[in-house]
C-alpha cells in the first residue's frame, strides 16, 4: 500500500511539474515580447500611433468568432483548428473536434501480452483486439461527444498451475465520453480540458466485469520549444473482484511529443501509472513509445509499443492504427 501511495504522489509531483514549468515558460514568452514591444515602440513609434496596431497580438488566437458553429451549423474546412487525434498515447488531449465535424481514431490491430505471477499465480493473459476505434464528434466549438467501441476481442487465458485454458472471444464493452475543452482550444499555447466518461457492460462471453464504471480527468498540453508536453490525472470508479463494490483508481499519465521532421513524422516518450485504492489490482506501470506519420491534414497513421514496468502491468503491447477527419 506504501508502494501505490508513493507512486500516485510521484505522478501527481510530476504533473505539478510540468504545469509549474509550463507557467515559468510562458511568463518568459510574455516578459520577452513585451521588451521586444518597448524596443519596436522605441524605435518607430510613429508607425505604431498611425496605424493603432498593437504588436502584441496574439497571431494564434482564432480569426472568426467560432462560438456561432455547432453540431447543425459545422464549421467551415478554413476555419478548423489544426488536427489533432488522441491517439495513439494513452493521454487524452484537451482540444476538442470542431463543431459539426466527426473524427474516427481505431487500432488496426492490438496486442495485448501478461504473465501473472503475483501472490502464487502463475497464469498468462493474452489478447487480441482487431479494430477498436473511438468516434469523437464536435457538439459546440469547446465541447465535443465520442462513443469507444471495442469491436472484437480474442482472449487466451492459460493458467500453468491448475493447467487450463480458457478462450474468450467477442464484442467488447462501450465508453460514453464527453470533453470540454477550457481554455487554448483554438491557440498553440497551454491548453486545458475536462474529460467524463462512463462504461456502458456490453461484452459478450464474459470478456468484461458486466457492471457500470465511470470517472473523470484533468488533461493539459503545452508546446515547449521544439517539444509538445501533455499530462492527465484521472478518478474512476472501478468494481472490485468480488463484484460487490467499488474502489476508486488513480490514473496519472505524461506524454512528450517532438517532430523528427517537421509536420510529416513525429515521436513521443510516455509514463503511465494506475493505482487501485484497495487490493484487488495490482499497481500497473507503463512506459510507452511510437511514431505518427502525418499522410493528409487530417489523416495520420501510427504504431507503438507500450512496455510493463511493474509486476501487474502488461509486458507488451504493440499496436498500429489510425485516425481520419471528416
Amino acid at each position: 500500500m506504501m508502494t501505490k501511495k508513493l507512486s500516485v504522489c510521484f505522478a501527481l509531483i510530476i504533473v505539478l511539474a510540468v504545469l509549474l514549468a509550463c507557467q515559468s515558460a510562458q511568463a518568459d514568452t510574455s516578459t520577452n515580447a513585451v521588451a521586444s514591444v518597448n524596443a519596436d515602440n522605441s524605435t518607430n513609434t510613429t508607425t505604431s500611433v498611425n496605424t493603432g496596431t498593437s504588436s502584441t497580438t496574439d497571431t494564434s488566437a482564432p480569426s472568426v468568432d467560432k462560438s456561432q458553429y455547432n453540431l447543425f451549423n459545422p464549421t467551415p474546412m478554413a476555419d478548423m483548428r489544426d488536427f489533432s487525434p488522441d491517439r495513439p498515447d494513452k493521454t487524452d488531449g484537451p482540444r476538442t473536434i470542431d463543431a459539426g465535424h466527426l473524427q474516427l481514431e481505431m487500432d488496426l490491430a492490438n496486442y495485448t501480452d501478461t504473465r501473472n505471477t503475483i501472490q502464487g499465480d502463475n497464469a498468462r493473459f493474452q489478447q487480441y483486439q482487431i479494430a477498436p476505434m473511438e468516434l469523437r464528434l464536435g457538439i459546440t466549438n469547446n465541447s465535443e461527444a465520442d462513443l469507444v467501441m471495442e469491436t472484437y476481442n480474442i482472449q487466451k487465458i492459460h493458467d500453468y498451475t491448475a493447467d487450463t485454458k480458457q478462450y474468450l472471444e467477442g464484442y467488447g464493452d462501450t465508453d460514453l465520453k464527453y470533453k470540454l475543452n477550457l481554455s487554448g482550444n483554438d491557440t498553440d499555447g497551454l491548453a486545458t480540458g475536462l474529460i467524463s466518461y462512463i462504461k456502458i457492460p456490453t461484452n459478450h462471453d464474459n470478456l468484461g466485469n458486466d457492471s457500470v464504471e465511470g470517472g473523470q480527468s484533468f488533461t493539459v498540453d503545452y508546446p515547449w520549444g521544439k517539444f509538445d508536453i501533455g499530462a492527465e490525472t484521472e478518478i474512476d470508479a472501478a468494481r472490485n473482484i468480488e463484484n460487490n463494490d467499488f474502489h476508486a483508481e488513480f490514473i496519472n499519465s505524461i506524454t512528450v511529443h517532438r517532430d523528427i521532421i517537421t509536420d510529416i513524422l513525429n515521436a513521443y516518450v510516455e509514463f503511465y501509472s494506475d493505482v487501485p485504492s484497495n487490493n484487488d489490482f495490482p499497481w500497473i506501470g507503463t512506459v510507452d513509445t511510437g511514431l505518427i506519420l502525418s499522410i493528409t491534414k487530417n489523416t495520420e497513421w501510427d504504431c507503438g509499443i507500450n512496455i510493463g514496468v511493474t509486476r501487474g502491468a502488461p509486458q507488451w503491447n504493440p499496436f498500429t492504427g489510425f485516425s481520419v477527419r471528416f
